[in-house]
């Protein structure tokens, strides 16, 4: 029964899901067969990991049907038959959770068997519900245009020949739930064509685009703000459009759920990341902006906790732009919400960072040997940290061995894809080209320089050439 997929979904469910799955099944509104409850009840036992050897086919259909010879296709179709109802569950779920989805239908119902009264209840309460609505997204315009759509079909009932305003409301909700949401996946297929080579075909965006700039749309922020992240992806040399995505964000971010609103801010902050990696490094200052707000609105949080890579940017950018109190306050005051499995060692690794950007190198080589970083991406950095220091203290004997060890675990981590080990590569047969030439040597320095650039795969590219460019600018100074 393992690796089926009825134990596939089972093990995905929370006991709160399972508890009320239970419930479902035993229910005679949506399931008349004793055996699934039997098969259901069986398996429940195995929650939550689902892994016993009881799970065996043999061994769970001995336990359901004691008397009789194992059939595996009578226990094939009884799982199969569990399986549907898992997936009427998650439908039914789905709907119920649904404020106006339910409330929809009732007044779809209620007008067509001419129930005005209870017609008119549901209409109630479905405006209720939509007033009470926290966000001003997409699904906002979308359930106002359902709710718009049922009242005009209520009104054709009556058949009265009278002006109502339901007619133009469907239009105006649809064209505004269109808008918006023609913006939002216009804005993913861009983005995902700078980085994947598909040719997507976005068909209507000019004439959306010329209808927003000739109609003042910016009151409704999920037009106004996909507008300008759309624009910052298309025009990215006019960084007023930028400015505006910024001002936006900072004043509607509670206009949307969390999930949406993140993914917002990340437009944002590729925009600044982007600008950086071309050199312009005042956006650091956007970016330790932005990074601030995420942090201050709780945006950035994952099912409350902080994510291990997010708490090392944040400390990153900060460290760069030596707010070196800020990044210690910032590593400290927000090591408990990082998930248990990552904690010491994410709050290792970002203190001896702060460290080493302090130059108090004895303290960062102390805190990264003490810990075994099991990520791979915080087992990379921690060791090229440890490249940095040696180099930057000329402790040439450490940094070869360490060169070798690092070479080998490169070469032996299936975990690390073939791009990141070509970097790191580099970054190491870079840095042994380097240690062999002497400090007076300043024309093979700048001929590494070069064909570093030139190479561009190159992991922490932009140090190593700082480092490099210091030999060069040493020696000039003292010719």
């Amino acid at each position: 029964m393992q690796k089926s997929k009825l134990l596939d979904t089972l093990i995905t469910f929370s006991q709160k899901e399972l508890t009320r799955f239970e419930d479902f099944v035993k229910s005679p509104f949506f399931n008349k067969n004793a055996d699934l409850v039997l098969l259901f009840l069986y398996v429940k036992k195995f929650a939550p990991r689902f892994n016993n050897k009881k799970l065996s086919r043999e061994i769970a259909f001995k336990e359901l049907f004691p008397s009789e010879k194992f059939n595996e296709k009578k226990l094939g179709y009884l799982m199969s038959d569990l399986v549907e109802l898992v997936d009427s569950f998650i439908s039914y779920n789905c709907y119920t959770s649904d404020a106006i989805l339910p409330v929809y239908h009732q007044l779809i119902t209620y007008n067509e068997r001419h129930l005005d009264k209870n017609y008119n209840n549901s209409k109630k309460k479905a405006e209720l519900i939509q007033k009470k609505y926290p966000y001003w997204d997409t699904t906002y315009f979308f359930n106002q245009y359902l709710l718009a759509s049922s009242s005009n079909l209520f009104f054709d009932k009556q058949k009265k020949h009278r002006y109502d305003q339901s007619l133009q409301n469907i239009a105006d909700n649809l064209d505004l739930f269109y808008l918006a949401l023609k913006l939002k996946y216009s804005c993913e297929i861009i983005n995902r064509q700078n980085v994947v080579a598909v040719d997507y075909r976005l068909k209507l965006l000019n004439e959306v685009l010329s209808y927003i700039k000739n109609n003042d749309l910016g009151e409704i922020p999920a037009i106004s703000i996909y507008y300008e992240i759309l624009m910052t992806l298309l025009e990215s040399d006019d960084i007023s459009h930028f400015n505006n995505l910024k001002k936006l964000l900072k004043e509607n971010a509670d206009k949307f759920p969390i999930h949406e609103t993140k993914d917002m801010f990340d437009y944002a902050r590729n925009y600044c990341l982007k600008k950086i990696n071309t050199g312009n490094h005042e956006f650091l200052h956007e970016l330790f902006d932005i990074d601030k707000t995420l942090l201050e609105k709780e945006i950035i949080f994952v099912e409350k906790y902080l994510s291990p890579w997010t708490y090392k940017n944040m400390t990153t950018v900060a460290l760069r732009l030596q707010e070196f109190d800020w990044a210690k306050s910032f590593v400290e005051n927000y090591r408990n919400r990082l998930a248990p499995e990552y904690r010491e060692n994410a709050y290792a690794f970002n203190l001896a960072n702060i460290h080493f950007y302090r130059k108090e190198y004895s303290k960062a080589i102390r805190l990264l040997q003490k810990v075994e970083f099991s990520d791979v991406y915080y087992h990379l950095d921690s060791k090229t940290m440890l490249l940095k220091i040696y180099y930057e203290t000329e402790d040439y004997d450490a940094l070869s061995s360490l060169l070798d060890a690092f070479y080998m675990s490169l070469k032996r981590n299936k975990l690390v894809s073939d791009y990141m080990r070509t970097t790191y590569i580099n970054l190491i047969r870079f840095i042994r080209k380097a240690i062999k030439l002497r400090d007076n040597e300043t024309d093979k320095f700048e001929n590494l320089i070069v064909k570093i650039k030139e190479t561009k795969k190159v992991a922490n590219l932009n140090w190593l050439i700082k480092q490099l460019q210091l030999k060069v600018d040493k020696k000039r100074s003292f010719a």
